[in-house]
């Protein structure tokens, strides 16, 4: 048992080397000391394409038995190659390579080494796949390993991105560290150099295929996202059509789940299946529910490929928690405490009251702080459309507002000693559509007039954040389109207390049902002049509806009657036509803020795709990306330097195209839409990212890093030296048949028994000469060795039980969650 924990542990230490062949399966688990700070522990088992049923079954039974082990792990999946979810390749910050590989065969079968390709695909979390080294495999949106010893070769299409670039160079160089020993120069081949284009092209073979299977994999794109396919299913036994009715569709909301139950939730065949076990649900709940979504799945005749997790209560990944409109995480102890060191893990925590000063500040809504606002006529201009054209407003109206119209709101503020621009465009309720687009348009068109120095944000009627409110000096006032057209001799207005201190005030129809006992009302008639206060108003909102009676009617301003809620007279109810029942708070649709999630976007032939970016940092920005920045109440458009006008231009229909695709069913009316450019983002952006600097974004800059250190390292490396390992000479040399017992020599060692063969015996046994071995990497060096019984603890029978797992030829690694 002890040589098995050695053995779990060396491997352990591989997290980020990891590297299977397609017939392996795999059991990635937590340990104590790797479960993440949130206490959340994943437990993973993966299955290459070509993996026998026997191995799967194997690999299932063993997964299940571990979970059991360690007490069920928080989340738990199935993982199919090329098609690893995002919960399972953030995992691996390194990328994965897959090997080359089929049925056990003969061991002079294995000793066969083929050059090979491996094609690196992804962005950020790339795959490595192993194919022919042909002619076929080179495409501009690929990059492409060549592994020629003594050199490495990295081929780079001219549509590959500059993340990916770097990602495949750092894949060359783990090659070139792991399976060389170091031993290997990186050459770097890019759309610039023709002459090593001409060279390596003479490498590969001229055969024309169809497309390779690696085009397939799943990017973890939202394009098949579709309304119909989200389904939420109570799970209660086996059988897909009674025991696993629907109970709910797109949009989801929390109240759903039951803790007492298990569900299913269903995103589409392209899409993880997630098993949401309660906290009271019974243990065979927690125990069947990855056969349970693997019978749905057969069922619904969803690909073999698709993921299976299981969830349980409390634990609950983003992926997951974003599916449902009105998430809201469990409330937890409000004792616990927290130090300067661990303050940081909790900063997103909305249940805990210690944390109300940090989560105040990563989660607030102001985007321009107050003291820096430049509150001079020059810096804050005011423009509203009439005729499609832009007209300039009065200063003295800059803070009324038509919900009919709408208004482009241009402001100067200081930002770390620099004066940045924010444009508002302000979207009426009641404006038509040719406006609102018009308004688009035109905003676009000063955005660009200012050089792309600016950051543009859409808000609607009713949505205004308080930093656009503190522009306008914390109040406004909306006039409505309706009744300013009909003129009632009576006018009512509402005044109440809106964000952080700022007033607006919008008219309302002259009825009592619009009164609010939590706000205050100016009411005019022909002769008469009333302020209403609720029982619920507060203070500002008393004294505000007092200055803003001298702005409505200013012949009134001193002669009005104050009402109280419940002691009005009947002439004011005269006024009103009558008394009429009324709500006590207004009902807001305001979305809470949510952990940002990074997409990166790209215009296909069949609509717009977004790639989600896990563990993001400024890096993952480059000058020719268009990101989008998603916190659920707010969405940031990041555009790169280098696109180009036309793309620029379609922001809004990106956005439209991403929401469209939004399993939460959010409504676009319902979300503040900023749009920016590379080097003028708002602290209201950058505030969600450790570190931010003028320089630190990802892109050529990074990437010509990348090939001056490897040109660095390769004068470093003597590729002319012998790479014949000859520690052999001094072992002791056995028999082959001795080696292979289960009692070795006390002078063998178990991780080298092929240095204690004679060079005949190596011969004959290997089926390669010494010098020929050592010119093959690592991967195809040990499958040599475990075919031939050479490995330490090589067995060849099927374990019985969970101590016995780790003789098996499998890959068995404890990971962090």
């Amino acid at each position: 048992m002890s040589q098995s924990e050695d053995q779990f542990e060396d491997r352990s230490k591989r997290i980020d080397k990891f590297v299977s062949t397609s017939e392996e399966v795999a059991v990635l688990s937590p340990r104590e000391q790797f479960i993440s700070q949130d206490k959340t522990s994943s437990l993973h088992f993966w299955t290459g394409k070509n993996a026998t049923e026997n191995d799967v079954t194997n690999i299932h039974d063993l997964a299940h038995e571990l979970d059991a082990t360690i007490c069920r792990a928080s989340i738990f999946s199935r993982e199919v190659q090329g098609h690893e979810s995002l919960c399972f390749l953030r995992l691996f910050p390194e990328g994965l390579v897959y090997l080359e590989g089929g049925p056990h065969t003969s061991l002079s079968r294995t000793a066969r080494y083929v050059k090979r390709l491996y094609v690196v695909t992804g962005r950020k979390h790339v795959r490595a796949a192993c194919e022919r080294p042909t002619v076929s495999a080179l495409e501009p949106s690929v990059a492409v390993i060549l592994d020629g010893y003594p050199r490495v070769y990295v081929w780079i299409g001219s549509k590959c991105g500059y993340v990916a670039r770097v990602k495949a160079i750092q894949v060359a160089r783990r090659i070139r560290n792991w399976q060389r020993k170091g031993k290997a120069h990186v050459v770097v081949i890019d759309e610039k150099d023709e002459e090593l284009n001409k060279s390596f092209m003479k490498k590969l073979d001229d055969e024309r295929e169809e497309s390779p299977v690696h085009h397939q994999m799943n990017g973890h794109s939202d394009t098949d996202r579709t309304e119909e396919t989200i389904t939420l299913h109570r799970v209660s036994g086996d059988r897909v059509l009674y025991d696993m009715p629907y109970a709910a569709r797109k949009p989801l909301q929390y109240k759903y789940l039951v803790s007492s139950s298990c569900y299913l939730l269903d995103t589409g065949p392209n899409n993880p299946l997630f098993l949401w076990v309660g906290s009271h649900a019974p243990v065979t709940e927690v125990s069947n529910a990855i056969s349970r979504g693997k019978t749905f799945a057969e069922h619904k005749e969803y690909p073999n490929n698709v993921n299976v997790f299981r969830v349980l209560e409390g634990h609950e990944p983003l992926v997951f928690r974003q599916a449902f409109n009105d998430w809201r995480d469990r409330p937890q102890s409000q004792t616990r405490k927290y130090s300067a060191g661990n303050m940081g893990r909790v900063l997103f925590s909305r249940s805990s009251k210690r944390t109300v000063a940090k989560v105040g500040d990563t989660l607030s809504e102001d985007t321009v702080e107050e003291s820096d606002i430049i509150n001079t006529d020059e810096q804050l201009q005011v423009y509203v459309l009439r005729d499609n054209s832009l007209e300039f407003v009065d200063r003295w109206d800059n803070g009324s507002f038509s919900n009919g119209q709408c208004y482009i709101i241009n402001n100067q503020h200081l930002d770390d000693r620099h004066c940045k621009r924010t444009l508002y465009y302000w979207m009426g309720s009641k404006a038509s559509a040719p406006d609102r687009a018009r308004i688009v348009e035109l905003a676009m068109v000063m955005e660009e007039a200012y050089h792309h120095n600016t950051a543009l944000v859409r808000v609607l009627d009713g949505k205004e954040p308080s930093h656009m409110l503190n522009v306008l000096g914390n109040s406004m006032i909306v006039f409505d389109k309706d009744l300013e057209e009909t003129s009632p001799s009576v006018q009512v207005f509402s005044v109440r207390e809106f964000i952080k201190g700022n007033i607006r005030v919008a008219q309302v129809p002259p009825t009592a049902a619009s009164l609010y006992s939590s706000a205050a009302f100016v009411v005019i008639s022909p002769d008469d002049c009333f302020l209403w206060y609720g029982r619920r108003s507060g203070g500002p909102e008393r004294e505000y509806a007092k200055y803003i009676l001298g702005y409505l009617h200013p012949c009134k301003m001193y002669d009005y009657d104050i009402v109280t809620e419940t002691k009005e007279t009947e002439v004011f109810w005269s006024v009103l036509g009558g008394r009429l029942q009324y709500e006590a708070d207004y009902i807001t649709t305001r979305l809470e803020r949510r952990n940002p999630r990074l997409f990166h976007c790209s215009d296909e032939v069949s609509g717009f795709s977004f790639d989600e970016t896990v563990d993001f940092n400024q890096e993952d920005f480059t000058e020719q990306d268009l990101m989008l920045f998603d916190t659920f109440d707010q969405i940031f458009l990041w555009c790169g330097t280098n696109i180009d006008s036309n793309t620029r231009n379609m922001f809004g229909d990106v956005a439209q195209a991403y929401l469209a695709k939004d399993q939460a069913g959010r409504d676009s009316w319902d979300i503040q839409l900023w749009y920016i450019c590379q080097g003028h983002e708002p602290h209201g952006f950058t505030k969600y990212f450790r570190s931010w600097t003028p320089k630190g974004f990802g892109g050529r800059d990074v990437y010509s890093l990348a090939r001056k250190r490897v040109r660095q390292e390769n004068a470093r490396i003597d590729i002319s030296s012998d790479i014949l390992d000859r520690s052999h000479v001094v072992k002791a040399k056995y028999p082959y048949k001795t080696l292979v017992r289960g009692e070795l020599p006390p002078d063998v060692d178990p991780a080298n028994k092929q240095h204690h063969l004679t060079d005949k015996d190596f011969l004959e046994v290997i089926r390669v000469s010494r010098f020929q071995f050592c010119q093959l990497p690592k991967w195809k060096q040990n499958q040599i060795l475990k075919m031939a019984h050479l490995t330490s603890g090589h067995t060849t029978s099927v374990p019985t039980s969970l101590s016995d797992q780790l003789s098996i030829p499998c890959l068995s690694l404890h990971l962090q969650s």
